[in-house]
């Protein structure tokens, strides 16, 4: 075979005429003349033209995509540099939850306020157990206004909204007289403060609601989730101005001073103020409430 293409190559430029026949037939067939140059030539572009078509092939269906990466390494970056992040949120709401749980506790096992109105947990314990929607709240909510997002952009917008730098002490946003301090020993991890009916409640940093609604013991009842760990509760609200998600910034009125719940028998607002699960003396954290 590699004689027979040798001599063919040797007469490239000739014209050679080419007899076929089968076995022993001795019938002439028509003659069939060649250029080999010209047959090399055809050859050659026949070959060129099925490679092209198998490139064309892969590259441009479903096939090459599955046979060929051709992802960005940007693009590979931003996904390794997203799945970081998504692991960075989920384990800062496992520690939320634990702080929240201890937090839950100390709700259940702690007296509130001076303005009680007689009835003790022993005459009435259904009335003192925290109400249900309240045990239900968890900081997974932290992310309801920001849902249909990617997961870049509620990074983004998170750290855009909690941008603002605060330190303690502050001047807490409500005037009005303090009538019960701070008490670890008896239970009382807050503080009471009296004011008027009605008077505007603001928040004193940037923050997420974690639960704003109604419980029995405490009446209108919003906790707040800042930076650093700080949880901020405001009880006995006339009125409640923001919900369960939302974000709230420095100043904003989140509600107004009453007198709701069972353990109340005046209007005044009780504040507490707790970091990483243990409750501060908010005395000691804002200037104007002494």
């Amino acid at each position: 075979m590699l004689e027979f293409l040798s001599r063919i190559t040797s007469f490239s430029n000739e014209k050679l005429t080419v007899l076929l026949w089968q076995g022993q037939a001795h019938e002439t067939n028509k003659p069939y003349t060649i250029v080999p140059r010209k047959m090399l030539g055809l050859l050659v572009v026949t070959h060129l033209i099925v490679i092209a078509l198998m490139f064309l092939f892969f590259f441009l269906t479903p096939l090459g995509t599955l046979l060929f990466n051709r992802e960005d390494q940007a693009v590979r970056e931003q996904i390794v540099e997203i799945r970081d992040r998504i692991e960075v949120l989920r384990d800062s709401l496992h520690a939320n939850e634990i702080q929240l749980s201890n937090f839950k506790l100390a709700l259940m096992q702690s007296a509130d306020t001076t303005f009680t109105t007689g009835i003790s947990a022993e005459d009435r314990p259904e009335i003192f157990s925290v109400a249900p929607a309240f045990m239900e709240f968890d900081d997974t909510d932290f992310f309801t206004q920001v849902r249909g997002l990617s997961v870049e952009e509620i990074v983004h917008s998170a750290e855009d909204f909690f941008s603002s730098d605060w330190e303690l002490p502050l001047r807490f946003p409500l005037e009005g007289t303090v009538t019960r301090g701070f008490d670890l020993q008896t239970g009382h991890t807050g503080i009471d403060i009296a004011a008027a009916e009605g008077t505007v409640i603001r928040t004193f940093a940037d923050g997420v609601v974690l639960f704003s609604g109604f419980t029995i013991q405490y009446g209108n009842v919003m906790v707040i989730q800042h930076i650093n760990g700080f949880l901020s509760i405001y009880k006995h609200c006339k009125s409640l101005a923001r919900q369960k998600g939302d974000f709230v910034k420095r100043g904003d009125i989140i509600g107004r001073v009453g007198s709701t719940g069972i353990l109340t028998s005046g209007p005044h607002l009780h504040f507490e103020l707790w970091q990483n699960g243990v409750a501060l003396d908010p005395s000691e954290s804002f200037t104007n409430l002494n």
